[in-house]
């Protein structure tokens, strides 16, 4: 009914219908950020303001990216667009988000319940990259990033510590860097971090050619953000730059990413925050707490879980079983409580003064 009106309106209103979809810049606005929500054990969506604009009628759904939405029905797995239209439709064993316009998925061959090829579909469900021409029977492709992905090929002519199975492939399906790795990441602000052997016994950065640029010379590796990637140098971590400086000493227990300008670390068995200069912004004080999100970051007290801003204050009081770690988006943060043992989680969601916009329901 809608797409009838719509386009009725097209014709009669063309100019009022541009103005709508245009903004101030003259870029097309942005669909409304919706939420997954669970109804009488059916998956459905919500908006910011708590009303439902997709039906609870999934077996299960997850988070939108770049305007689909996996969801499952019958046990296999298909795709919806933010109206609640099923685009491509429940046929795959398993499936991964869309990333830089594909996404990952595995089309059964029905010789057991998991069993199938690794493919990548475009928006309209057609494959477009088959993967076993170079990956055989490997059961390891990443997603892409940046235009490429990461995949393992399958090698058993060599002897363990001399297989270099991770390389990238691009968007048309082609080999971007030969596999030579024994690992690798996502590129991240043009970087990966690799492995330089199976053993991982020493980790470094490569540009999107192939090439080391910061040398495999850490014990552990993570990927940037903000312009600085977590190391770890012996058994502490720390932070260099994308020279491969150390710019904040390997002095942590452990470290995570940056993530609007602060870094989460663990201190003797507790969670504060450093600054880019590797100063301490927020005090090692939380049992646990994870990365700011639109100024907030879910933090533990006592057991329960609240939201800290950037002086280290809650300013949500910590009531709440467990958080989504992703924290604050477009306003909302999804929080769970226990329905009974052996059953999903009733998922509710508050808004940044810690009032339910949709109470907790399975």
């Amino acid at each position: 009914m809608k797409l009838r009106v719509f386009t009725k309106l097209l014709f009669v209103f063309p100019l009022a219908l541009c103005s709508f979809f245009i903004n101030a810049q003259g870029e097309p606005e942005k669909p409304p950020k919706l939420f997954p929500i669970t109804k009488n054990f059916k998956y459905g969506y919500i908006n910011k303001k708590g009303e439902i604009i997709i039906k609870p009628q999934f077996d299960w759904a997850i988070e939108f990216a770049e305007g689909m939405a996996r969801i499952e029905i019958k046990e296999k797995y298909g795709f919806i667009d933010t109206t609640g239209k099923v685009v491509i439709k429940p046929q795959f064993n398993m499936a991964s988000d869309f990333s830089n316009g594909l996404a990952l998925v595995k089309i059964p061959d029905g010789t057991c319940g998991l069993c199938g090829e690794w493919v990548f579909i475009n928006k309209f469900g057609k494959v477009v990259i088959h993967t076993k021409p170079i990956i055989g029977q490997s059961k390891n492709v990443g997603d892409f990033s940046e235009s490429l992905a990461s995949f393992e090929i399958e090698d058993k002519t060599k002897k363990v510590s001399e297989i270099l199975p991770y390389g990238f492939m691009d968007k048309t399906g082609k080999v971007a860097i030969e596999p030579k790795f024994g690992y690798a990441d996502e590129f991240h602000e043009g970087l990966a971090v690799v492995a330089k052997d199976f053993l991982r016994s020493g980790w470094g950065y490569i540009n999107q050619k192939g090439d080391y640029v910061i040398a495999p010379r850490f014990s552990a590796a993570g990927d940037f953000h903000e312009g600085l990637a977590n190391v770890r140098i012996g058994s502490k971590w720390g932070f260099i730059d994308t020279t491969g400086n150390v710019v904040i000493e390997a002095k942590f227990n452990d470290v995570w990413a940056f993530s609007e300008g602060y870094a989460l670390v663990k201190v003797d068995n507790k969670y504060g925050y450093i600054d880019k200069m590797g100063k301490f912004a927020i005090e090692p004080k939380f049992e646990w707490s994870w990365h700011f999100s639109e100024g907030l970051a879910p933090a533990e007290e006592n057991g329960k879980v609240g939201y800290i801003n950037k002086q280290g204050a809650f300013v949500i009081p910590p009531r709440f079983e467990e958080v989504e770690y992703d924290g604050f988006s477009n306003g909302i943060a999804r929080i769970f409580e226990t329905y009974k043992i052996n059953y999903p989680k009733k998922i509710g969601y508050i808004n940044k003064n810690g009032k339910y916009i949709w109470k907790p329901t399975v």
